[in-house]
Parts: structure tokens; C-alpha cells; sequence
């Protein structure tokens, strides 16, 4: 397919016809940007723009809450899905100096520390985050961070995730579908996250960089998933950070907290 300016009929075409050939929509994203000879880009790269759900059922396999709660689109003209099914499993280990929330993981195969600053702005229909996200993997900037006296230790999490991309065909701005079960202290955390994660050039309604353009059309995509999924997912902003510090036990943790963050940088993640 000869591939132009993109409009909502050029993609789904793209789709249908990508299916077909591989009897799956697996990858169909990165193989249209080949084809553009394109790359996904992404406004406003220091912030994160994300709404979350609580499901409300437990004790599912995690690729099946995805299966389910993708199951709605088959129906759906404007958003495309593309069932990657990225798996990760990951440890994380929490700090903060009262103002950010600093996280230590490991993210195929290399050590990053994420520093994040949470903001919760009302939307018309759901809380949205927009985080600002700050993002170190050399040992050095890990080290000069982490070991900052104000910083204090406050648990580990076990993060398993699965999620897949979609497409909006008004905008050509891209979303990421994500299931997350944690684990914290022998209490679980069952969420849906719809993110925002880039944008594929070429659409009309297009409008770099306006920040109200991203927010109504990630809530547009979080509403079309809500309203299928009422009787299972509900509104939520418990933030992992959040979940850890619920689910610690601190009379048992002081132990844990007196140990030196140097144990868990060597030990853990062999930065030293």
C-alpha cells in the first residue's frame, strides 16, 4: 500500500489488510511506520499522561483480563489495536524525599531509576495523572541520587504487566492498554492503565504538543473502555508508591530501613 498523508480510512485500511496477511493485528504499528519509513514520536516526553482503573475481579490470568477488556474494541472504527502483549516482571524498590517518588528496576536487563513527581488534575470524567518523569540508568547518577541523606527507603514491590498499543484514527495519537497485578508484602493490586504513549505523523486533527488535545483524547479512549467494562473496572488513583506504603508493615520494616541503601544498590542491582 502507497502510503501519504494518513487519514482514519488510510490506517484502517492498513489494519484490515495487515490482518489479513498475518492473521493477527501483531505489530501492525511498527510495520506501518516502516513503511513510512517513520518512527513513533512523543510530545512532551517529561510528563506522563495516564488514567487507572481498579479491577474489581481477581484471581484471572494476567493475559486474560487483557484478552477481556480488549474484547470491546473488535466493535470499535476508531481506536486499532495492536496485541504485542508485552510481558514484563519486574522488582521495584521505593524511596522518597517527601516531595518525589524515587523507584529503582531493572528494565530489560539494565538498572534505571525513575524520579517522579505525581499531579492529579479533575478531568471531565476521570482523574488524570500528569507526572513529570525524570529517568537515570548511568551507575554514577544512580548512586549521586539514591545516596542523598533526605532520601529514605520505603519497600519493594513485585510488578507483573501486560499490555498492548492502540491506535486512535482521529488524531494518529497511540495508547498503551496495560494490566498490572503487584505484589507488596503478601497484599495484591489488581489495576487497567490507558496511557499515553506517542503519536505516528500524518493526521489532520493532529496538533503538536497541546497538552488539552492529549488529555480529551486520552479520556475519550479511557471513556470507550469504561463503558464497556462498567461492571469490572472502577475510577482509581492509587499510585504503586501508594500501594507499597499501604501494604508495609513499618513495625517490621525499621530493620529494613536502618540497613544501608548501599546493600540494595550492590546487592540488588550491583551498582556500586
Amino acid at each position: 500500500m502507497v502510503l501519504g498523508s494518513l487519514d482514519k480510512n488510510i490506517i484502517a485500511e492498513y489494519y484490515s489488510s495487515y490482518a489479513k496477511l498475518h492473521s493477527t493485528s501483531k505489530g501492525f504499528i511498527s510495520n506501518l511506520l516502516s513503511d513510512m519509513d517513520e518512527c513513533i514520536l512523543k510530545e512532551r516526553a517529561e510528563n506522563e499522561y495516564e488514567i487507572k482503573f481498579k479491577i474489581l475481579e481477581e484471581g484471572l490470568r494476567i493475559q486474560e483480563y487483557l484478552y477481556r477488556f480488549e474484547d470491546s474494541f473488535t466493535r470499535s472504527s476508531r481506536y486499532l489495536v495492536d496485541r504485542v502483549q508485552e510481558c514484563t516482571n519486574m522488582t521495584s524498590y521505593f524511596f522518597t524525599d517527601q516531595e518525589k517518588e524515587y523507584s529503582i528496576f531493572k528494565y530489560k536487563n539494565e538498572t534505571m531509576l525513575k524520579i517522579k513527581k505525581h499531579r492529579i488534575i479533575e478531568g471531565d470524567q476521570f482523574p488524570i495523572f500528569v507526572n513529570e518523569e525524570l529517568f537515570h540508568t548511568k551507575s554514577s547518577e544512580i548512586i549521586s541520587q539514591i545516596m542523598q541523606p533526605a532520601i529514605i527507603y520505603k519497600g519493594r514491590m513485585v510488578k507483573h504487566r501486560i499490555k498492548d498499543f492502540i491506535v486512535d484514527t482521529i488524531d494518529g495519537r497511540v495508547y498503551s492498554l496495560a494490566v498490572t497485578i503487584c505484589e507488596a508484602s503478601g497484599k495484591l493490586q489488581y489495576q487497567l492503565e490507558v496511557e499515553y504513549s506517542g503519536y505516528i505523523k500524518g493526521y489532520g486533527p493532529f496538533i503538536e504538543n497541546h497538552e488539552n488535545q492529549i488529555i480529551e483524547s486520552l479520556e475519550g479512549l479511557a471513556s470507550f473502555v469504561y463503558s464497556n467494562l462498567k461492571k469490572v473496572i472502577t475510577p482509581d488513583t492509587q499510585r504503586k508508591f501508594e500501594f507499597v506504603i499501604a501494604s508495609t508493615d513499618y513495625d517490621s520494616i525499621e530493620e529494613i530501613i536502618d540497613f544501608s541503601k548501599q546493600k540494595i544498590l550492590k546487592e540488588e542491582f550491583g551498582v556500586v
